[in-house]
């Protein structure tokens, strides 16, 4: 077998027999030779990488730090330089971009619900050189092991980061000043990102299932909404009329969130998975900030906008048939007064107590009046039902006081939007102070920040059934 430094010796042979440049088959032979020489070190910077790599899991399968929803890549991946996502090729289509991105999704170690909603971003987005780069390269195994050593040692973690793993964490941070993110942290892997990957226990939060969710890396997103375009038939050689509608442009702006989670040096120190269990109540904290936010955010706040201050006092709030009173025939009311344009894809949506007590609502002899309610997958009046538990409860309807009680929505949500801006910063702050003399006072804290912004495109598209009480 013919090695690089024999190639050499024998193409160093041929051109010192031949001072007068190459000719025929000895120049043939040595652009051959050039490019057995090139195969030979593409090999070997494989063999290499392939071994790099395969280290690399070793040790995060040794390591007794664990991170929720898997380590961010999968560990049986085969590397090699024609499938590796993480290695650059030079200039790149954004097609390619996200090419690159959907592989790196796929190697992700976690479950297919997690690897299915980050295809989901990364298919779905208009900004591939934002949002499919950052997934990109936060999905790198040397970034995600990176970051693990920054869960096991926030203090000293840059003294024992190896070559390729600081070139991910410095790829990272260059994207971080360039999409003007906090960088005094640390952007989460998209794995355990909320931002991509939002798990929400402790609240029912459907909007985002309902919604028209995306994802941005700008401080701003902008959208154009109109009536819509009137067509008309006309006689032959008529002149069209002018039907351009008017348009109205919106800008949904991100609103920073932040939270806050502490323990004492002891916990930090004795808990061996602290810092993911960190990352999970955070992420567990941004679904139930978020999940009220969508319903009650108010305009001109610093948050996101909610649907129900759009809608309150305006055209698209219903009154009940009967003052005070909740009936069945509010649900057909509600149903029938959305415009025919909004109905194709309306949903009803409910807090558990609303939906119960319509599932009680009977006709004149006794029957259920929406048998459908019973379902696996609950729809009413043949339109899907989707509980919220941050929409105003039936159950919390008092006609001894004077207050409004959004209960029952519907529409086409999908004129609501949510952005998330990419991705969540977390920082970790080794000493907190106590209050009484700003000493420390053995307290750890890990600092989370986020950007979030949402609005409803058209109001016309959603209803709200208001049971206003007043004492």
């Amino acid at each position: 077998m013919k090695t690089t430094e024999k190639l050499i010796l024998e193409a160093d042979v041929l051109i010192t027999a031949n001072p007068d440049g190459l000719v025929g088959d000895d120049r043939d032979r040595v652009e051959a030779i050039a490019g057995e020489i090139r195969q030979l070190r593409e090999q070997d910077e494989k063999q290499e990488r392939d071994a790099r790599v395969a280290e690399l899991e070793k040790r995060i399968a040794s390591s007794d730090v664990e991170i929720t929803r898997g380590d961010g890549f999968d560990k049986s991946a085969n590397y090699n330089a024609n499938s590796d996502p993480f290695e650059a090729p030079g200039r790149e289509t954004p097609t390619e971009v996200r090419s690159r991105a959907l592989t790196a999704i796929e190697r992700w170690n976690a479950d297919d619900d997690i690897k299915q909603a980050g295809s989901k971003v990364v298919e779905k987005t208009d900004e591939v050189r934002g949002v499919a780069e950052h997934v990109l390269l936060t999905s790198n195994p040397f970034y995600v092991s990176a970051f693990n050593k920054l869960l096991r040692d926030p203090e000293g973690f840059r003294d024992i980061l190896e070559p390729d793993e600081r070139q991910a964490w410095s790829d990272v941070r260059a994207m971080q000043t360039r999409a003007a993110l906090d960088i005094s942290g640390s952007v989460l892997p998209s794995p355990l990102d909320p931002s991509i990957v939002l798990t929400n226990a402790g609240v029912v939060d459907s909007m985002r299932g309902v919604a028209s969710v995306s994802q941005t890396v700008a401080n701003t997103k902008r959208f154009i909404t109109s009536a819509g375009v009137t067509a008309s038939f006309d006689a032959e050689l008529t002149e069209v009329s002018d039907d351009t509608p008017s348009l109205t442009e919106i800008t949904i702006t991100m609103r920073k969130a932040q939270a806050f989670v502490q323990a004492s040096m002891e916990a930090a120190a004795d808990q061996e998975d602290i810092s993911s269990e960190v990352v999970r109540m955070i992420g567990d904290a941004k679904a139930r900030l978020e999940g009220a936010n969508w319903i009650t955010g108010l305009s001109g706040s610093n948050e996101p906008v909610g649907i129900e201050g759009k809608l309150d006092g305006g055209a698209s709030e219903f009154d009940p048939a009967t003052s005070e009173v909740f009936a069945a025939e509010d649900v057909y009311g509600i149903a029938a007064d959305l415009s025919p344009r909004w109905r194709q894809n309306a949903t009803f949506m409910a807090e558990l107590s609303t939906i119960n007590e319509m599932d009680q609502f009977e006709t004149a002899n006794g029957s259920k009046q929406f048998n459908e309610l019973g379902n696996a997958s609950p729809t009413l009046l043949r339109r899907p039902v989707v509980e919220n538990s941050s929409v105003d409860a039936f159950a919390d309807v008092d006609a001894a006081q004077t207050a409004d009680n959004f209960i029952l929505y519907y529409g086409d949500f999908g004129q609501y939007r949510i952005v998330d801006r990419l991705g969540m910063v977390i920082q970790f702050i080794p000493a907190l102070l106590a209050t009484a003399n700003n000493l420390p006072d053995g307290r750890v804290g890990w600092y989370a920040t986020w950007r979030v912004g949402a609005d409803l495109l058209n109001i016309d598209a959603l209803r709200v059934l208001d049971i206003l009480t007043a004492a």
